[in-house]
């Protein structure tokens, strides 16, 4: 009886162990794949061999787990659905909920197959998902070849995903680098965060050159605490980010970020940044006709496209403002706000992988302002992790305490 209880156990951790191996493989595939139309079947076909494994793994276990974060969550599913209802274009709002379902599979997925002793896992699954990126790069474009693209101020990653996406993918992957460095005092990843932030400069992305630092902010913040040595650090930060920008070659980048700072003092901005500004103030324009409910998810894109070219508002607070109005705003922001708060007192205690998973939240939500995420599966990944993690956060929060008073 023993004997075949211990190898039901065996078979239960074999099957976790694949459905963990697969998870690693699905997450490379969202970052080198998944906005590539040739590829995106790869990373279709990873996810629902990640999704037999994790389900075989639930059954075997005898046990669904599910809690605040099925409520946040699917409160966010439901007001995407029930917007058909009342959405101006039907087919398309029918379209994204079904996303945000296959999204909200893919939460419920993960939030079951990992624990707390797991949670370490995706800070180096995106290390790995961004050296996989940095090697299809390489062989997508040639080292060289990327190098010339820096010096001429000419953007890439077109060619594997969309510009922005490669540059704040390569910018999640220097992150995770540096959490290491600095949360955990590895200092080979201070070497490793170089090829990752190479291809955000290749990207030309404001936003993500913007994520880092921001992420390193933080990082010495949770790291040091808010004393003298936090301000040395954060002033060296400052002075080396400021020292990098004035390099020749990247004058390109430099002159993308003070049109897009040129937008909060009045000044001149580029074509770019003037589009999105407009984007914003016709979304606040339609937001203020039907402010509640909005036009139904997905139709900021059909309203735009009666006067412009049919896009989404590249603004995620927008985006949603219009398309879900007040309501559905407040839904899915208010995961973000559960989140923060209930990670930040832990954060700053224990300082462990709380830390990453903060600072993965943070920025995510600062970068909102520009992109639009919230059908992004990286997103329902890092609020899975966090949800994993609070799970046992007051037992953590106590080893904390009683090891300090030790």
């Amino acid at each position: 009886m023993v004997n075949a209880h211990s190898g039901l156990l065996n078979k239960a951790i074999s099957i976790k162990g694949i459905a963990k191996a697969l998870f690693v493989l699905y997450v490379i595939t969202l970052f080198v794949m998944v906005d590539n139309p040739t590829l995106n079947a790869i990373s279709e076909i990873v996810f629902v061999l990640y999704a037999f494994f994790t389900i075989l793994y639930v059954i075997q276990r005898n046990r669904l787990s599910l809690g605040n974060c099925v409520l946040l969550v699917g409160s966010f599913l439901l007001i995407c659905v029930l917007s058909i209802f009342w959405a101006s274009d039907k087919t398309v709002a029918l379209s994204k909920s079904f996303t945000i379902f296959k999204l909200f599979v893919l939460f419920l997925l993960t939030y079951n197959l990992f624990n707390k002793n797991d949670v370490e896992i995706f800070p180096l699954s995106v290390v790995v998902a961004g050296y996989a990126l940095v090697i299809y790069s390489f062989y997508i474009y040639g080292f060289t070849n990327i190098v010339k693209a820096i010096l001429a101020g000419e953007r890439l990653g077109s060619e594997i995903s969309q510009t922005n996406t490669f540059g704040m993918y390569s910018a999640i992957a220097t992150i995770g680098c540096l959490y290491f460095a600095i949360g955990k005092n590895r200092k080979i990843f201070y070497i490793l965060s170089i090829l990752p932030f190479f291809l955000i400069l290749a990207s030309g992305s404001r936003k993500a050159i913007l994520m880092i630092p921001l992420g390193v902010f933080l990082l010495i913040v949770f790291k040091y605490g808010i004393r003298l040595k936090f301000v040395f650090y954060a002033v060296i930060m400052l002075f080396v980010f400021f020292l990098i920008l004035q390099l020749p070659f990247l004058d390109y980048i430099k002159s993308r970020l003070i049109s897009m700072f040129n937008l909060f003092v009045g000044d001149q901005v580029d074509s770019s940044t003037q589009t999105r500004l407009d984007m914003i103030i016709f979304g606040l324009r339609e937001f203020s006709k039907k402010p509640f409910l909005g036009y139904g998810i997905d139709n900021f894109r059909v309203l735009y496209g009666e006067i412009y070219a049919s896009t989404y508002a590249h603004n995620n607070f927008i985006e949603l403002l219009v398309d879900v109005g007040l309501l559905g705003f407040v839904i899915y922001y208010s995961i973000y706000l559960y989140l923060i708060l209930k990670l930040l007192p832990n954060a700053w205690k224990v300082k462990n992988i709380s830390v990453f998973l903060f600072i993965m939240l943070c920025t995510m939500l600062i970068m909102d302002i520009g992109v639009v995420s919230y059908y992004s599966k990286f997103i329902y990944i890092t609020f899975c992790f966090c949800f994993v993690y609070i799970k046992d956060m007051k037992t953590l929060l106590k080893k904390s305490e009683n090891i300090g008073a030790l």
